[in-house]
Protein backbone atom coordinates (compact mmCIF):
# COMPACT_ATOMS: atom_id res chain seq x y z
CA UNK A 1 0.00 0.00 0.00
CA UNK A 2 1.13 3.28 -0.83
CA UNK A 3 1.01 6.61 1.33
CA UNK A 4 -2.08 8.94 -0.29
CA UNK A 5 -2.92 11.97 0.35
CA UNK A 6 -6.76 11.91 1.51
CA UNK A 7 -8.46 15.31 2.04
CA UNK A 8 -11.17 15.00 5.12
CA UNK A 9 -14.59 16.73 6.05
CA UNK A 10 -15.95 16.50 8.72
CA UNK A 11 -13.17 15.26 10.44
CA UNK A 12 -14.00 16.66 14.00
CA UNK A 13 -17.58 14.24 13.66
CA UNK A 14 -18.50 11.38 15.39
CA UNK A 15 -17.43 9.26 12.13
CA UNK A 16 -14.87 11.83 10.34
CA UNK A 17 -12.52 11.60 13.99
CA UNK A 18 -12.78 7.66 13.39
CA UNK A 19 -11.88 8.36 9.52
CA UNK A 20 -8.67 10.27 10.72
CA UNK A 21 -7.75 7.58 13.28
CA UNK A 22 -7.63 4.77 10.58
CA UNK A 23 -5.95 6.60 8.04
CA UNK A 24 -3.46 7.82 9.85
CA UNK A 25 -2.64 4.38 11.04
CA UNK A 26 -2.81 3.11 7.89
CA UNK A 27 0.39 5.92 6.97
CA UNK A 28 -1.82 8.19 4.58
CA UNK A 29 -1.07 11.73 5.04
CA UNK A 30 -4.13 14.06 5.71
CA UNK A 31 -5.42 17.40 4.97
CA UNK A 32 -8.62 18.70 6.67
CA UNK A 33 -11.45 21.14 6.49
CA UNK A 34 -11.94 23.08 9.62
CA UNK A 35 -14.21 25.43 10.77
CA UNK A 36 -13.69 25.80 13.99
CA UNK A 37 -10.31 25.18 16.25
CA UNK A 38 -10.06 21.89 17.27
CA UNK A 39 -7.08 18.97 18.28
CA UNK A 40 -5.31 17.93 15.22
CA UNK A 41 -2.69 15.05 15.01
CA UNK A 42 0.71 16.04 14.72
CA UNK A 43 1.87 16.42 10.93
CA UNK A 44 -1.96 16.77 9.42
CA UNK A 45 -2.51 19.47 7.01
CA UNK A 46 -5.35 21.69 7.49
CA UNK A 47 -7.62 24.30 5.86
CA UNK A 48 -9.25 26.54 7.90
CA UNK A 49 -12.56 28.47 6.85
CA UNK A 50 -15.56 29.77 8.72
CA UNK A 51 -17.37 29.37 5.83
CA UNK A 52 -16.47 25.65 4.81
CA UNK A 53 -18.10 23.61 2.31
CA UNK A 54 -19.07 27.28 0.98
CA UNK A 55 -15.59 28.29 0.62
CA UNK A 56 -14.63 27.90 -2.80
CA UNK A 57 -10.88 29.45 -2.11
CA UNK A 58 -10.44 26.66 0.89
CA UNK A 59 -12.20 23.92 -1.19
CA UNK A 60 -9.03 24.25 -3.44
CA UNK A 61 -6.55 24.53 -1.32
CA UNK A 62 -8.21 21.39 0.69
CA UNK A 63 -8.65 18.79 -2.82
CA UNK A 64 -5.03 20.11 -4.38
CA UNK A 65 -3.38 17.44 -5.12
CA UNK A 66 -5.37 14.97 -2.98
CA UNK A 67 -6.23 11.35 -4.61
CA UNK A 68 -9.27 10.67 -2.36
CA UNK A 69 -11.67 13.07 -0.59
CA UNK A 70 -13.77 12.04 2.18
CA UNK A 71 -17.22 13.62 3.53
CA UNK A 72 -18.29 12.69 6.53
CA UNK A 73 -20.15 16.21 7.48
CA UNK A 74 -23.66 16.40 7.77
CA UNK A 75 -26.34 18.76 9.42
CA UNK A 76 -28.85 17.06 10.94
CA UNK A 77 -30.44 20.01 13.45
CA UNK A 78 -33.83 21.40 12.83
CA UNK A 79 -32.93 24.30 11.04
CA UNK A 80 -33.95 23.58 7.27
CA UNK A 81 -31.85 26.21 5.95
CA UNK A 82 -28.69 24.63 7.39
CA UNK A 83 -29.94 21.38 6.10
CA UNK A 84 -30.46 22.75 2.74
CA UNK A 85 -26.92 25.08 2.61
CA UNK A 86 -24.94 22.11 4.23
CA UNK A 87 -26.03 18.53 3.11
CA UNK A 88 -27.18 19.54 -0.11
CA UNK A 89 -25.81 22.77 -1.86
CA UNK A 90 -22.27 22.71 0.35
CA UNK A 91 -21.89 18.44 -0.79
CA UNK A 92 -22.75 19.66 -4.61
CA UNK A 93 -20.14 22.63 -4.23
CA UNK A 94 -17.42 20.12 -2.30
CA UNK A 95 -18.72 17.19 -5.29
CA UNK A 96 -17.84 19.40 -8.40
CA UNK A 97 -14.60 20.66 -7.25
CA UNK A 98 -13.59 17.43 -6.67
CA UNK A 99 -14.43 16.89 -10.02
CA UNK A 100 -12.80 19.99 -11.18
CA UNK A 101 -9.59 19.14 -9.58
CA UNK A 102 -9.34 15.76 -10.98
CA UNK A 103 -9.56 13.83 -7.48
CA UNK A 104 -9.92 10.58 -8.09
CA UNK A 105 -12.13 9.43 -5.56
CA UNK A 106 -14.93 10.57 -3.16
CA UNK A 107 -16.88 8.88 -0.43
CA UNK A 108 -19.53 10.38 1.09
CA UNK A 109 -20.80 8.99 4.43
CA UNK A 110 -24.66 9.34 3.85
CA UNK A 111 -27.64 7.15 6.23
CA UNK A 112 -29.98 4.64 5.14
CA UNK A 113 -32.11 7.43 7.02
CA UNK A 114 -33.14 8.50 3.51
CA UNK A 115 -35.24 5.64 2.63
CA UNK A 116 -38.08 6.60 5.08
CA UNK A 117 -41.48 5.45 4.13
CA UNK A 118 -39.58 3.09 2.01
CA UNK A 119 -37.42 1.38 4.33
CA UNK A 120 -38.24 -2.29 5.04
CA UNK A 121 -35.78 -4.91 6.50
CA UNK A 122 -33.55 -6.58 4.38
CA UNK A 123 -33.97 -3.75 1.48
CA UNK A 124 -31.16 -3.76 -0.85
CA UNK A 125 -29.44 -0.58 -2.65
CA UNK A 126 -31.53 -0.65 -5.51
CA UNK A 127 -35.05 0.13 -3.12
CA UNK A 128 -35.72 3.92 -4.34
CA UNK A 129 -35.88 6.24 -1.28
CA UNK A 130 -38.39 8.05 0.18
CA UNK A 131 -37.67 10.65 2.77
CA UNK A 132 -39.80 11.73 5.20
CA UNK A 133 -38.12 14.70 6.20
CA UNK A 134 -36.49 17.80 4.55
CA UNK A 135 -33.19 16.68 6.17
CA UNK A 136 -33.11 13.09 4.70
CA UNK A 137 -34.09 14.95 1.82
CA UNK A 138 -31.22 16.75 1.51
CA UNK A 139 -28.89 13.91 2.86
CA UNK A 140 -30.22 12.16 -0.52
CA UNK A 141 -29.81 15.76 -2.55
CA UNK A 142 -25.71 15.39 -1.15
CA UNK A 143 -26.05 11.18 -2.70
CA UNK A 144 -26.72 12.82 -6.33
CA UNK A 145 -24.59 15.07 -6.16
CA UNK A 146 -21.85 12.52 -5.60
CA UNK A 147 -22.86 10.06 -7.62
CA UNK A 148 -23.24 12.79 -10.32
CA UNK A 149 -19.57 13.23 -10.49
CA UNK A 150 -18.63 9.27 -10.41
CA UNK A 151 -18.06 9.73 -6.19
CA UNK A 152 -19.23 6.83 -4.12
CA UNK A 153 -21.89 6.64 -1.43
CA UNK A 154 -22.08 4.92 1.52
CA UNK A 155 -25.23 4.12 3.57
CA UNK A 156 -24.64 2.86 7.16
CA UNK A 157 -27.70 2.02 9.03
CA UNK A 158 -26.93 2.73 13.07
CA UNK A 159 -23.44 4.07 13.47
CA UNK A 160 -22.31 2.74 17.22
CA UNK A 161 -19.26 3.37 19.61
CA UNK A 162 -17.65 6.06 22.28
CA UNK A 163 -19.69 9.28 21.78
CA UNK A 164 -22.95 8.17 19.82
CA UNK A 165 -25.41 9.88 21.10
CA UNK A 166 -28.36 9.13 18.65
CA UNK A 167 -28.56 5.39 19.02
CA UNK A 168 -27.78 3.20 21.78
CA UNK A 169 -27.75 6.42 24.10
CA UNK A 170 -31.16 7.75 23.92
CA UNK A 171 -32.38 3.90 23.76
CA UNK A 172 -30.43 3.15 27.23
CA UNK A 173 -31.97 6.40 28.73
CA UNK A 174 -35.18 4.43 27.44
CA UNK A 175 -34.93 1.41 29.26
CA UNK A 176 -33.76 2.88 32.26
CA UNK A 177 -36.98 4.99 32.16
CA UNK A 178 -39.12 1.96 31.35
CA UNK A 179 -37.49 0.23 34.63
CA UNK A 180 -36.86 -2.75 32.16
CA UNK A 181 -35.23 -4.65 29.14
CA UNK A 182 -36.98 -5.43 26.56
CA UNK A 183 -38.80 -8.67 26.18
CA UNK A 184 -39.25 -11.33 24.10
CA UNK A 185 -39.08 -11.19 20.71
CA UNK A 186 -36.48 -9.03 20.25
CA UNK A 187 -35.86 -7.42 16.85
CA UNK A 188 -32.81 -6.91 15.05
CA UNK A 189 -30.66 -4.15 13.12
CA UNK A 190 -27.91 -3.63 10.55
CA UNK A 191 -25.39 -1.43 12.92
CA UNK A 192 -21.08 -1.21 12.95
CA UNK A 193 -18.65 0.24 15.07
CA UNK A 194 -17.51 3.87 14.28
CA UNK A 195 -13.81 2.71 13.41
CA UNK A 196 -15.30 -0.77 11.57
CA UNK A 197 -16.78 1.57 9.43
CA UNK A 198 -13.71 3.93 9.11
CA UNK A 199 -12.03 0.72 8.11
CA UNK A 200 -14.06 -0.13 5.30
CA UNK A 201 -13.90 3.45 3.97
CA UNK A 202 -9.71 3.23 4.43
CA UNK A 203 -10.18 -0.33 2.00
CA UNK A 204 -12.74 1.38 -0.33
CA UNK A 205 -9.50 3.89 -1.26
CA UNK A 206 -7.24 1.20 -1.31
CA UNK A 207 -9.54 -0.41 -3.88
CA UNK A 208 -8.62 0.38 -8.03
CA UNK A 209 -11.65 -0.27 -9.29
CA UNK A 210 -15.11 -0.65 -7.57
CA UNK A 211 -18.22 -2.48 -8.48
CA UNK A 212 -20.78 0.07 -7.94
CA UNK A 213 -21.49 3.49 -6.37
CA UNK A 214 -23.69 2.98 -3.84
CA UNK A 215 -23.51 0.62 -0.58
CA UNK A 216 -24.79 -0.80 2.41
CA UNK A 217 -22.56 -0.44 5.19
CA UNK A 218 -23.05 -2.71 8.43
CA UNK A 219 -21.81 -5.88 9.85
CA UNK A 220 -22.91 -8.55 7.65
CA UNK A 221 -25.75 -9.84 10.37
CA UNK A 222 -27.74 -7.81 12.43
CA UNK A 223 -27.92 -8.24 16.06
CA UNK A 224 -30.30 -7.15 18.99
CA UNK A 225 -29.82 -3.67 20.36
CA UNK A 226 -31.39 -4.51 22.90
CA UNK A 227 -28.38 -7.74 23.39
CA UNK A 228 -25.94 -4.79 23.58
CA UNK A 229 -27.71 -2.33 25.95
CA UNK A 230 -27.78 -5.35 28.35
CA UNK A 231 -24.15 -5.81 28.00
CA UNK A 232 -23.57 -1.84 29.08
CA UNK A 233 -26.13 -2.16 31.77
CA UNK A 234 -24.24 -5.26 33.13
CA UNK A 235 -21.15 -3.62 32.95
CA UNK A 236 -22.20 -0.55 35.03
CA UNK A 237 -23.90 -2.93 37.42
CA UNK A 238 -27.02 -1.27 36.40
CA UNK A 239 -29.32 -3.64 34.42
CA UNK A 240 -33.08 -3.88 35.19
CA UNK A 241 -34.30 -7.55 36.20
CA UNK A 242 -37.21 -7.37 34.69
CA UNK A 243 -38.68 -7.22 30.92
CA UNK A 244 -41.14 -4.64 30.21
CA UNK A 245 -43.15 -5.41 26.49
CA UNK A 246 -43.00 -3.00 23.30
CA UNK A 247 -46.30 -1.27 24.17
CA UNK A 248 -44.38 0.14 27.32
CA UNK A 249 -41.66 0.77 25.57
CA UNK A 250 -43.48 2.94 23.00
CA UNK A 251 -45.52 4.48 26.09
CA UNK A 252 -42.67 5.66 28.22
CA UNK A 253 -40.67 6.73 25.07
CA UNK A 254 -43.81 8.84 23.86
CA UNK A 255 -43.80 10.64 27.42
CA UNK A 256 -39.92 11.13 26.75
CA UNK A 257 -40.51 13.29 23.46
CA UNK A 258 -38.98 10.55 21.30
CA UNK A 259 -40.47 10.40 17.71
CA UNK A 260 -42.70 7.92 16.74
CA UNK A 261 -40.09 6.54 13.27
CA UNK A 262 -37.43 6.72 15.58
CA UNK A 263 -38.78 4.74 18.44
CA UNK A 264 -40.21 2.16 15.55
CA UNK A 265 -36.62 1.56 13.90
CA UNK A 266 -35.25 0.21 17.54
CA UNK A 267 -38.37 -1.35 18.75
CA UNK A 268 -38.93 -3.57 15.10
CA UNK A 269 -36.47 -5.13 12.84
CA UNK A 270 -34.00 -2.89 11.08
CA UNK A 271 -31.62 -4.60 8.80
CA UNK A 272 -30.04 -3.74 5.20
CA UNK A 273 -29.01 -6.27 2.56
CA UNK A 274 -25.26 -5.77 3.04
CA UNK A 275 -24.16 -8.57 0.15
CA UNK A 276 -22.69 -5.97 -2.28
CA UNK A 277 -20.76 -4.67 0.53
CA UNK A 278 -19.07 -7.84 1.45
CA UNK A 279 -18.89 -10.08 -2.08
CA UNK A 280 -16.51 -6.92 -2.67
CA UNK A 281 -14.49 -7.07 0.61
CA UNK A 282 -13.48 -9.50 3.16
CA UNK A 283 -15.34 -9.03 6.24
CA UNK A 284 -12.33 -11.22 8.39
CA UNK A 285 -9.79 -8.72 7.21
CA UNK A 286 -12.05 -5.75 8.30
CA UNK A 287 -13.51 -7.28 11.29
CA UNK A 288 -14.27 -4.93 14.20
CA UNK A 289 -15.77 -5.42 17.25
CA UNK A 290 -19.61 -3.99 17.59
CA UNK A 291 -18.78 -2.83 20.88
CA UNK A 292 -15.24 -2.64 22.23
CA UNK A 293 -14.15 -2.64 25.90
CA UNK A 294 -13.47 1.10 25.74
CA UNK A 295 -17.11 1.76 24.21
CA UNK A 296 -18.69 -0.06 26.40
CA UNK A 297 -17.22 1.72 29.41
CA UNK A 298 -17.72 5.20 27.83
CA UNK A 299 -21.96 4.07 27.45
CA UNK A 300 -21.26 3.15 31.13
CA UNK A 301 -19.87 6.62 32.05
CA UNK A 302 -21.34 9.11 30.49
CA UNK A 303 -24.61 7.72 29.33
CA UNK A 304 -25.67 5.27 32.51
CA UNK A 305 -24.20 7.07 35.30
CA UNK A 306 -24.37 10.68 34.18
Amino acid sequence: MSAKLIAVVGAHGFVGSAVVDVLLRAGHHLRLLIRRPGHVPPGVETVASKAGLHDRHALGRLLSGAEAVIHAASYTGSNEKLQQSTNADGTQSLAQMAHQLGVGRLIYVSTAGVYGTAFHSGLSEETAPQPRSRLSASRLAAERSTLDVGGVVIRPNFVLGEGDRWVLAPYLKLIMRAGGTLSEPRPVASVINRTGLAQIISAMIEEPTLRTHLYHVAEPNPVSLSELADDILSASLRRPAKRVSRETMKLTGAHMGFPPHKLELVLTDSWLNTRKLWTEFDHHSLSHPILTKSDIAWYSHHIVSA
